[in-house]
């Protein structure tokens, strides 16, 4: 699966655990 975002991409992670999915997440929100 891939994602594709930029600065004024608005998306909520959902279905990622674990350390993976808190990295994923903490790069989205900055």
């Amino acid at each position: 699966m891939s994602i594709l975002v930029n600065n004024e991409t608005k998306l909520i992670v959902q279905g990622i655990t674990g350390s993976q999915g808190l990295f994923h997440a903490t790069q989205c929100r900055e």
